[in-house]
């Protein structure tokens, strides 16, 4: 049994959030503190979740252009439908 420090709550270790780095093999809080904890930031934070899905999604379309990936050469699908 351990104690969640978010809701003070004793609660069996399968019920806690693991971290193998920490003595008793938990982060200290139960997996239901931990996903408010979680829902929370992300609200918090959506803003800058949104710019990094957009620079990722950007790296990755500038890199399938510079590769010409997804056509066969001729501005034309790969895989374009036999008429």
């Amino acid at each position: 049994m351990a104690v969640c420090r978010g809701c003070g709550a004793d609660k069996p270790h399968e019920e806690m959030v693991e971290l193998t780095l920490a003595q008793d093999g938990s982060r200290g809080l139960c997996k239901l503190c931990q996903g408010a904890y979680n829902r929370a930031w992300r609200k918090k934070h959506a803003q800058h979740l949104l710019e990094l899905g957009r620079g990722y999604r950007q790296s990755v379309l500038s890199t399938t252009k510079d590769l010409n990936l997804g056509t066969n050469g001729h501005g034309r699908r790969r895989h374009a439908a036999v008429r």
